[in-house]
């Protein structure tokens, strides 16, 4: 399983985030989200949201599967970490994430 990356978070764009929200809110009533929900939840036009979502997949956000009759995307873990970072960036609460220092016993 993928660790955080700070860089994942700096970089991700505002259709990636919208795409994560659109999957998580279809997560309510599916286990995998099939495409045109996503889409749809995320308030985006269909046109290249297929590579956007296989891209998401790719950097371990969210997770691809298949039932039998349509395929779909859960969040997975570091999917969820992204969202909750954005939410807490966007509320002020976080300004920066870095590497931890000056912690532990000798510091």
């Amino acid at each position: 399983m993928p660790k955080l990356n700070a860089e994942t978070v700096r970089y991700i764009e505002s259709d990636d985030l919208r795409l994560l929200l659109g999957t998580e809110l279809g997560m309510r009533k599916y286990e995998y989200v099939p495409q045109f929900l996503i889409v749809y939840f995320a308030k985006l036009k269909h046109g290249n949201m297929e590579n956007k979502l296989y891209s998401l997949a790719k950097r371990g956000l969210i997770v691809f599967g298949k039932t039998k009759s349509y395929i779909g995307f859960r969040l997975s873990s570091l999917g969820y970490d992204c969202l909750a970072l954005h939410a807490l960036f966007k509320g002020e609460i976080l300004t920066a994430i870095g590497n931890q220092i000056g912690t532990g016993k000798e510091s």
